[in-house]
């Protein structure tokens, strides 16, 4: 019975091989790794994901500081990495990935480093959502309208933030100033922490709202839905440099692509929402 029962195996285990795709057959991904990998990982590698399945997975993954993920080989090296990418630029919260040494291996396997130990990183986790909750409940009330949520995190993130000066003009500007945590923590950011601390505060009141790279000028803003009308918010140009306490300017406050590219803005206009609307050009103060 015993013999009966391990040819059974055995010709379970050919024809299971006899189904996998040639492709997968090659030496990177029988690599003893892949051989020793967990039946769940194994599968993992052999189904074909969507892209928007492997964001789930990667976005969990980082939320919960795992160290690696399978996510099978469906996707190009270049696809799994752009949308890593979306990943980190909708979701402000993780601000700890180490971009240069997280790799992703041809047996599918992505592997992430962090910029911190996990313990530093769950305490500073800890501390940026007890400051948000703390920050929106004094500034934000029941009966207001987009718009006024919308001012008030601009206004905050303005009258409570420096422009990190000291480290743009020697060229070494920190990571947690790319930030949330150096926003939100340290009252000190550059362009990049300043776009990501706004989308945070505004997806945690329910306004929708994307960063806006552009490299050209090496500068990041945000685009904000307002009542189903989209427009550009640049929360940098409008804190004074260098910071003067209480001054808070309101020239780059829910701009038109029109108003905004008379200035020295430069983005791909084709890749992000366009934003016709100029209901609040009255609020524009002379450059």
């Amino acid at each position: 019975m015993k013999k009966i029962t391990f040819f059974l195996f055995l010709l379970t285990v050919l024809l299971i091989f006899m189904l996998i795709p040639e492709q997968l057959l090659n030496k990177e991904l029988l690599s003893l790794d892949t051989l020793t990998s967990p039946k769940s990982q194994l599968l993992d590698m052999l189904k074909d994901k969507t892209p928007d399945e492997v964001y789930q997975e990667i976005y969990d993954a980082l939320i919960n500081l795992e160290d690696e993920i399978y996510i099978g080989t469906s996707l190009t090296s270049d696809e799994v990495f752009d949308i890593r990418e979306q990943v980190i630029k909708d979701n402000p919260e993780v601000f700890y990935l180490d971009y240069e040494t997280s790799t992703y291996w041809s047996n599918g396997k992505l592997e992430f480093k962090y910029m911190d130990s996990k313990d530093n990183i769950l305490e500073q986790k800890a501390m940026i959502s007890a400051k948000v909750d703390y920050v929106l409940e004094q500034i934000i009330k029941p009966d207001m309208t987009e718009l006024e949520k919308e001012l008030a995190i601009h206004d905050y993130i303005v009258l409570n933030t420096q422009y990190d000066v000291v480290n743009f003009n020697k060229n070494t500007i920190p990571n947690p100033s790319y930030n949330i945590n150096g926003i939100l923590l340290n009252g000190i950011g550059v362009c990049e922490g300043y776009a990501k601390t706004f989308k945070l505060m505004l997806d945690r009141v329910g306004i929708e709202s994307t960063i806006v790279e552009g490299p050209k000028i090496n500068h990041a803003w945000n685009i904000v839905k307002i009542d189903n009308q989209y427009y550009h918010v640049d929360v940098t140009w409008d804190d004074p440099v260098p910071d003067r306490r209480g001054k808070v300017s309101h020239s780059y406050f829910n701009v038109s692509d029109r108003n905004l590219s008379k200035g020295e803005h430069i983005w791909d206009k084709e890749a992000y929402p366009k934003c016709s609307s100029e209901q609040y050009s009255n609020m524009l103060q002379k450059r």
